[in-house]
């Protein structure tokens, strides 16, 4: 899907820096559990195609060769503050009227999430989302009469247990999950947020309303 973008100059990193980690899908503990936890609730179509980004598998990537295929990032967003081993490439491409803003997520080297933000000037028409929809549908499904839903979602698993997902909010993603032994790692280190995350959200309840009461 992304193999046809032109290669551009690096822009400046000071002036973009808040911007790119402002717009970073994974920046906390929380936000993997979340997203894992989020990602496990969907129901997915098998496909026999391996899923890819830029034309390399999921499987396959490393920052060589997203490097290799995409050349420089706009952005290394160095996160192991807050998480360690964390690290964020992001990548600003066009194509056509769509505007990409793609970040591959690793974690001690080995890539564990990519979050594609597809827009046009802000966002993404409807029109246009359930293209995008339809074309992953016959890329993966072989399906070139995809019925897509009003939440423009389509749920896409592979032979590898790699995961390709859309979201629709205020802007448009395109989200893909690693499937080797990281995914599962990862679940095991961070699911103990759970009980943590639904006391914050009790707690936060009950201030509401002993402020209104």
């Amino acid at each position: 899907m992304l193999g046809f973008f032109k290669k551009k100059e690096p822009e400046s990193l000071t002036s973009k820096s808040t911007y790119y980690e402002r717009e970073c899908a994974i920046t906390f503990p929380t936000d993997i559990f979340l997203l894992l936890s989020d990602a496990r609730r969907f129901e997915y179509k098998k496909t026999d195609v391996p899923i890819t980004v830029s034309n390399i598998a999921l499987n396959s990537i490393s920052t060589q060769a997203v490097n290799k295929v995409m050349d420089i990032p706009k952005y290394l967003f160095d996160n192991k503050e807050n998480i360690p081993g964390h690290k964020v490439l992001f990548y600003k491409e066009e194509a056509d009227i769509y505007r990409f803003l793609i970040q591959f997520h690793f974690i001690d080297n080995r890539l564990f999430f990519v979050a594609n933000k597809i827009y046009t000037g802000m966002s993404l028409p409807d029109s246009n989302k359930a293209k995008i929809v339809k074309q992953l549908a016959q890329k993966y499904l072989h399906l070139s009469n995809y019925e897509v839903p009003e939440e423009y979602g389509i749920f896409i698993s592979d032979t590898n247990g790699n995961k390709l997902f859309t979201r629709d909010g205020v802007y448009f993603y395109v989200n893909y999950i690693i499937g080797d032994s990281i995914q599962e790692e990862l679940w095991n280190k961070y699911s103990f947020l759970e009980e943590e995350l639904a006391k914050k959200k009790s707690d936060s309840f009950n201030e509401s309303l002993d402020k209104f009461l």
